[in-house]
């Protein structure tokens, strides 16, 4: 069993044109038999690799988050030193420092200055406030399914999917 599936669904294909012809019988029966098996190992073939190919997904998605912990505790460890640098520099009331290998300096952050709303935003002037159109899905699918036609919006087919257990 060396044929590729693309193979074997060619022999099928040539199999039901013999079929269309009037082949003879037992041998296409044979070769019929013959290609259902081929197939079904083919299948059992590419679920052994589907199966394969998951556990590696797994355990590549553990090594991630592995790395991605050690990630975070190197970026915590940053932030930490950072901190206590700066909380000394200012507790030393330093506000620049330059050493053979570095420079250091406080320095108020850039960008726009952080701004807390406090009051629910509905509550602001009507010019401190935006309006945020959000499509309705549900209600949308219930009208469909009721035959209203709606201008620019359409059901997309559902997909289907291969299940292997």
């Amino acid at each position: 069993m060396n044929n590729t599936i693309f193979d074997i669904q060619d022999d099928f294909e040539a199999l039901f044109q013999l079929l269309e012809e009037g082949g003879g019988e037992e041998e296409m029966r044979v070769w019929f038999d013959e290609l259902c098996a081929d197939f079904k190992a083919k299948a059992d073939g590419y679920a052994r690799v589907i199966d394969d190919s998951k556990a590696k997904s797994a355990g590549l998605k553990t090594e991630i988050d592995r790395l991605r912990t050690m990630q975070n505790r190197e970026t915590a460890k940053q932030d930490r030193l950072k901190s206590l640098l700066k909380q000394a520099m200012e507790h030393l009331g330093i506000a620049k420092l330059d050493t053979d290998l570095h420079k250091f300096s406080i320095a108020k952050n850039g960008g726009k200055q952080k701004l807390v709303v406090t009051i629910d935003p509905a509550e602001l002037p009507s010019d401190y406030r935006t309006i945020t159109y959000t499509a309705n899905k549900d209600a949308i699918r219930e009208d469909i399914a009721e035959g209203v036609v709606i201008d620019g919006v359409t059901l997309e087919p559902r997909g289907d999917t291969l299940r292997i257990k």
